[in-house]
This record gives C-alpha cells, sequence and structure tokens, in this order.
C-alpha cells in the first residue's frame, strides 16, 4: 500500500509543477512544428531525372553491338541519356567535372576476349559509386552481362546457337508513397517524443537524488518506510507520470498536426510505456553512481543531445557503415526503430527486437540500482 501511496504523490507532485509541466510539453510541441514546417522539402519525394552517362565503345565486334542496341532500348532511354565520347580521357574528364553520372567503356579486344573464353568487362566509371544514379548505370550493365553469360552457358552446354535477345521485361505501374513514408511532421513527431522521454531520465535523477542525497532524504531515513517501498514508489510513479506526458504529446500531435501514427495504437503506446520505463531506469541508475543530483544531471545534459543526434533525431542519416550496428543500441535509434517499423508496416522482427532490447537494457538498469541504492541507503 506504501508504494501506491508513493506513486500516486509522486504523479500528484509532478504534475502540480506547472511551469516544468508547461516546458516539457511545450518544447517538443514546439520543435515538431517548426521542425516539420521548415524541413519539409527533405521528405517530398522527387521525380527522377534522366542520369546522364558518357560511352564509348571501342570494340567492333558483334557482341559490344548487342550493348549498343540496350542503350537504343527505349525503356533504356527513359532513364539515361547516353552521350558519345571520343576518347576514355574525355569520358572520364566528364565525370570528374561532375558533367554526366557515369562513363561506361568497352575496350577494343572486348569480343576478340569473349570468344577465346577470356574474361572481358564492360567498364564503368563513377564519382560517387554508391550514389542511386550509379547504381541504375551499374546494374544496367550488370543486367547485360548476366544476360549474355546465360546464353553463353546455354551455347556451350547444348552446342547451339542462341542469340541474346531484350525483352520487354519493364512494366509501368504506378506508385503513391503517400501513407507509406514519414512525412516531415511524421518524422519529427516520433523523434522529439524519443528525445523528450530521454530528457525525463534527467527529471528521474533529480526526484531520486532529492529523496536519496538532499534534506529530504535525511527525513526520509528517519520514516518507517523501507528502502523497496521508497524505491517501488517512485520508480512507477515516474513511469506513469512519463507515460502520461507522453500521451499528451502523441495525441496532441495526431488531432492538432495530423500526424501519422499507424492503426496500431496500441503498439504504439506499448512502445511509449517501454521508453517510459527505460527512462526512469536510466534516470534513477545514473543518479545512484553519480552518488551526486549535480553530477548526474551534467552527465545526462550532456549524453542525451550526442544520443539524439547519432540516432538521426535532428536530421535524417542515411547509413553509418560499420557503425550501424553499434548505433542500433542507443536508445533513441531503437525507440525510432520500433516506432516506425510499427507506424510504416515495416520489419516486424526490428521492431521486435528494438523493444525487447529496451526491456532488458531496462531491467538490468532496474537491478543496479537496486543493488547500488541499498548501499546507499545504509
Amino acid at each position: 500500500m506504501k508504494i501506491l501511496v508513493i506513486a500516486y504523490n509522486t504523479i500528484k507532485r509532478n504534475f502540480r509543477d506547472f511551469k516544468t509541466l508547461s516546458l516539457t510539453l511545450l518544447f517538443p510541441i514546439i520543435l515538431i512544428l517548426i521542425l516539420g514546417t521548415a524541413l519539409t522539402s527533405q521528405f517530398t519525394p522527387s521525380n527522377i531525372k534522366k542520369i546522364k552517362v558518357s560511352y564509348l565503345n571501342e570494340d567492333k565486334g558483334d557482341i559490344s553491338k548487342k550493348f549498343d542496341e540496350l542503350l537504343e532500348n527505349e525503356k533504356i532511354k527513359e532513364f539515361i541519356q547516353v552521350n558519345d565520347v571520343k576518347s576514355s580521357e574525355e569520358g572520364k574528364k566528364l565525370v570528374e567535372d561532375n558533367k554526366v553520372n557515369s562513363f561506361i567503356l568497352i575496350d577494343k579486344d572486348f569480343t576478340e576476349k569473349v570468344i577465346k573464353g577470356e574474361t572481358s568487362k564492360i567498364k564503368v566509371y563513377s564519382k560517387k559509386t554508391g550514389s542511386f544514379n550509379s547504381m541504375v548505370v551499374r546494374n544496367i550493365v550488370d543486367s547485360f552481362a548476366d544476360g549474355f553469360n546465360t546464353v553463353k552457358a546455354i551455347n556451350d552446354i547444348t552446342e547451339k546457337f542462341n542469340e541474346y535477345k531484350t525483352f520487354e521485361n519493364i512494366k509501368e505501374m504506378p506508385i503513391s508513397a503517400k501513407g507509406n513514408i514519414p512525412r516531415a511532421i511524421d518524422y519529427y513527431a516520433v523523434t522529439m517524443l524519443v528525445m523528450i522521454l530521454m530528457y525525463d531520465t534527467i527529471s528521474s535523477a533529480v526526484l531520486v537524488g532529492e529523496d536519496i542525497y538532499e534534506a529530504i532524504g535525511s527525513r526520509v531515513k528517519c520514516t518507517p518506510v523501507k528502502f523497496y517501498e521508497l524505491f517501488l514508489g517512485k520508480l512507477l510513479g515516474l513511469i506513469a507520470y512519463f507515460f502520461l506526458k507522453a500521451l499528451i504529446i502523441i495525441y496532441f500531435a495526431k488531432y492538432v498536426y495530423g500526424v501519422n501514427w499507424g492503426e496500431n495504437i496500441p503498439m504504439i503506446l506499448f512502445i511509449t510505456f517501454s521508453l517510459s520505463v527505460f527512462s526512469t531506469s536510466f534516470g534513477i541508475m545514473t543518479s545512484f553512481f553519480a552518488k551526486d543530483e549535480k553530477r548526474a544531471v551534467n552527465f545526462l545534459n550532456s549524453i542525451v543531445p550526442v544520443f539524439t543526434f547519432l540516432s538521426g533525431g535532428y536530421t535524417k542519416f542515411s547509413n553509418f557503415g560499420s557503425l550501424e550496428k553499434i548505433i542500433f543500441f542507443i536508445p533513441n535509434k531503437l525507440g525510432h526503430e520500433a516506432f516506425f517499423n510499427t507506424i510504416y508496416n515495416g520489419s516486424v522482427k526490428t521492431a521486435s527486437k528494438a523493444i525487447l532490447t529496451l526491456w532488458i537494457m531496462s531491467t538490468i538498469m532496474f537491478v543496479l540500482s537496486a543493488i547500488k541504492g541499498r548501499r546507499v541507503k545504509a
């Protein structure tokens, strides 16, 4: 019973602090509006323009002529604009000067090498090898190579001539991005919600620190309240308080800004609750191990913006390469993965993994806090 009383008083005490409550609610709500409005263009799908490609075929054989025919295909012309050049130096320079995206080169002995069974390649030079446009060009070249290799393999096995032909394999299907990808306002509603929940770690560190290290803590020690009752009561009260604040932000964004939270609202609420549990556990653990309220606050104040930045809270990042697996375990990133995969029907496995990781981390921090807290109490 004492645990519930402590939890209730913790919730009531925080909601009565109207100034702090207003700031923690207005801060993300205003940021959602500003970022969601200012960065709309970055989240709007744009039409794919024709990709400029320079091309030089030094080979006069029949096989390379088939590639010439492929580039003249009307469907291919919808994606790329081919400009013939007179030398490989000219083609490479156009790439270096960013006048074309890629340069395709077929050496003069291409057909001869193929006939002899030697390795022969169609060379592609691109300045930005990982860009979307470069990938399109390389896919066209790879498709031709794969098709030709298949025909050659059949010829070798059957000893019958099978000519390489192109077929109408491209079908036009209208695609609508509406509802399938987040708008700027949708994206920042999620990232700012997660960010403010991470900043709640500071509130939990302060409130627990007051009851342990400040004058209030000295008075609490003189009462018949046991440590585990105070600890669990504070934990439950803070979780409920953070969760209720997050609900206000979610429903305000939904009905005022028209933010898309998806169709699975119960799961969205569960993810929000999971983050509330995590932020409470993280803040309490930091307070216990810092052994000083100010030290805990300074640490959390410095680490939360870093977490938000690395997880793409302020601006979207395409990928972090080899660091991607490490960044996945940043709490903000876990929240983003859980929310976005749930809202936009993404990977259920990724969303489940993110939520499970949050609960495992929260449990570990809860146990460490309980152990450390008993020693402090003693």
